[in-house]
């Protein structure tokens, strides 16, 4: 391989020599006075670029006085004694304005090789940016502070609306659905039986002379009767399935879904039994009551719930006919 001779002088040092003197950083070569001291005494200045004499003049000072500041002084023995680089940031008070000065200096052989970055926009546009994350921060602690308000509001309201749903769907004396609510259940049950093709049956009951109970004893051993009866139906009837309701007066029902008319009719049978034998007090009475029963199972022909309630209905009065507190099936 050939390679061709140099003629002519090295180029670089000039080149070195004009970046040096374009070059925005200051760039200062200093050498230190000992004195028979560990730090030195002063920094003597053997070489500075334009850039450097342009700080000292936007310093409105010398280059000597940049060299006497302290905090310049302290990088610069730091540097020297630990014979380590050093970068620190440096404020340096001009007669204007404040300058943020970058400083680096470098340990070469028995001098310093110092440089000077003015990077006082720099640091103005951090400290803007420190006061933007400040404020973000306080935003987003605002923000969390408001989102947590609303959970909670959100809860209490959630809480309230199921209070309210369930004062709705409740009858208040017997703790039963309510006639509307039982209804609306009763629908669905019905489509859902239709739909997947399952049993849905249905219990119906009714307190046997009822009025006789109020005329005799009063209303409050009336309503004891009823709260009496309400808890026998709830305590009888499968939690989650089975749907108990007071559709008015003293008349009762619970919807048993995936139940034949066999089941209805045990289940009826049961409640009969269990109210007969149920002794009520009331202020100073002790009284008991009876109850007639209908039941009804979902057959291919009914087009509707009302059709299944109708015949457990019926059912009910065929009982009372038969001589009351008795279950038939309809």
């Amino acid at each position: 391989m050939h390679i061709a001779q140099i003629t002519e002088p090295d180029p670089f040092p000039s080149l070195i020599n004009e970046a040096i003197e374009t070059t925005e950083t200051s760039i200062v070569v200093v050498e230190p006075k000992l004195d028979g001291q560990i730090y030195p005494s002063q920094y003597a200045v053997l070489f500075a670029n334009s850039a450097y004499f342009q700080l000292s003049e936007v310093a409105s000072t010398s280059e000597a006085s940049l060299l006497e500041n302290p905090e310049v002084t302290d990088v610069l023995n730091s540097a020297w004694h630990e014979n380590q680089p050093r970068t620190e940031m440096v404020q340096f008070q001009n007669q204007i304005i404040p300058l943020v000065l970058q400083l680096s200096v470098v340990p070469v052989e028995q001098r310093l090789v110092m440089t000077l970055n003015d990077i006082t926009r720099y640091s103005a546009r951090i400290e803007q940016l420190e006061q933007q994350t400040t404020r973000l921060e306080e935003s987003a602690k605002a923000l969390e502070s408001v989102r947590v308000a609303l959970e909670a509001e959100i809860s209490r309201r959630g809480r309230l609306e199921n209070k309210l749903r369930i004062l709705a769907e409740t009858d208040p004396l017997s703790g039963l659905a309510n006639r509307r609510s039982f209804m609306e259940k009763g629908v669905s049950e019905f489509l859902r039986s239709q739909r997947y093709n399952q049993q849905l049956s249905l219990v119906m009951l009714d307190l046997d002379h009822f009025k006789q109970v109020n005329d005799s004893f009063g209303h409050a051993a009336g309503d004891a009767a009823i709260v009496a009866v309400s808890q026998i139906c709830r305590s009888l009837s499968r939690s989650g399935i089975d749907c108990a309701g007071r559709l008015g007066g003293e008349e009762f029902a619970i919807l048993l879904p995936e139940t034949d008319l066999e089941g209805a009719g045990l289940l009826g049978e049961r409640l009969r039994s269990k109210i007969e034998t149920t002794t009520i007090l009331s202020d100073a009475y002790k009284l008991s009551v009876t109850a007639s029963i209908g039941v009804s199972e979902l057959g291919v022909g009914d087009k509707n719930f009302a059709t299944l309630l109708n015949r457990a209905d019926e059912a009910l009065y065929a009982a009372k006919n038969a001589g009351r507190n008795q279950v038939s099936a309809g």
